[in-house]
């Protein structure tokens, strides 16, 4: 009889990753420079750092090197490193990543990544290199559920909207809301009466922004 193929990553790698989480900040490397000093390829990192994979000895001893560690000290601080259940049992969405981008650039609408970390918080499930490697399309459309909802909340829009990239109608309504909400703060326009905009068609809604900016560059001019 074979053997039995391991379904999910080890304890000890998920004590690996997240030992590199907590380590990296206290180092005051940035994640590019880890990478760099590693020698790993970003892709072949963030693969790793996903747990869709393991470090191996090699890699282990390469990020002890750059972290300044002998690789004892290292392994000893990963293996006494707590991994909660939640992390534990981090549940991965296969978007279309060029869609996604298209999604984070329209709700960023031209806030930096620095912006955007901030929003996010210091406590934030990803860092700065994994936003520009979203934002831009890059990666393998293998991304973490809890990553996509917290960038939901900071953009407040409908979580699916990230993660079901293949929802075409959900993006149009969500889309025209954002952008008619984004008219209403651009030109001040207090005095529309305000409807439920499940009611409204997205047709409707990108109609009636269009009107708001119209008439408010009008306005302007007079």
């Amino acid at each position: 009889m074979g053997s039995r193929a391991q379904v999910g990553p080890s304890y000890f790698s998920l004590q690996i990753v997240e030992a590199i989480r907590q380590l990296l900040p206290r180092s005051g490397m940035t994640t590019t420079e880890l990478i760099e000093k590693s020698k790993f390829s970003p892709n072949y990192y963030y693969v790793r750092m996903r747990a869709d994979a393991p470090f191996d000895a090699d890699d282990i001893e390469q990020i002890a090197t750059a972290l300044d560690m002998t690789v004892a000290e290292f392994v000893t601080l990963a293996a006494s490193t707590l991994v909660t259940e939640q992390k534990a049992q981090r549940r991965i969405a296969t978007v279309d990543k060029s869609e996604l981008a298209r999604r984070l650039t329209f709700l960023s609408n031209g806030l930096s990544a620095d912006a955007v970390m901030e929003l996010a918080g210091p406590d934030a499930s990803f860092d700065v290199l994994d936003w520009q490697r979203m934002a831009n399309g890059r990666g393998d459309g293998r991304e973490y559920f809890d990553v996509l909802t917290t960038l939901a909340t900071i953009f407040d829009v409908d979580p699916r909207y990230l993660y079901q990239t293949g929802d075409r109608e959900l993006a149009e309504q969500i889309e025209a809301q954002k952008d008619f909400a984004r008219a209403v703060d651009e030109t001040g326009v207090t005095s529309i009466a305000a409807r439920a905009f499940d009611e409204i068609s997205p047709a409707e809604l990108r109609a009636l922004t269009k009107t708001i900016r119209t008439l408010h560059q009008e306005r302007s001019r007079t």
